[in-house]
């Protein structure tokens, strides 16, 4: 690597989430919240005092709820990934507001 390119910064958990809600809010919802999760599991399998099975996995997934309209007569929906990429994230809110427009309304509806 040169001095010319510059690195990529990993983007917080938290950011993507904020991102992820305003580019919602900009699509043209009322309201919306994100959630995003991430964790790892490891274990291991023993039999006979032998090492069976080792396993080692992460995961990392946002969701998106959104609600369209006027109070009262709001239409939901929502959408998640596990690709956290901007475009990944794009698409996610994209179909959340998709789908909120041919839903039902809900008198109901709320954060």
């Amino acid at each position: 690597m040169n001095d010319s390119m510059s690195v990529v910064e990993e983007v917080s958990l938290e950011a993507i989430a904020a991102g992820a809600v305003q580019l919602a809010l900009d699509g043209g919802a009322a309201a919306a919240e994100c959630t995003i999760a991430e964790g790892e599991e490891f274990s291991v399998g023993v039999r006979m005092r032998e090492i069976e099975s080792l396993k080692e996995a992460g995961s990392r997934g946002a969701g998106i709820r959104v609600l369209v309209g006027e109070k009262g007569a709001q239409r939901g929906g929502s959408s998640y990934t596990s690709d956290l990429s901007p475009a990944g994230i794009e698409t996610m809110v994209r179909q959340a507001l998709e789908l909120a427009k041919i839903t039902s309304v809900d008198p109901f509806a709320g954060l």
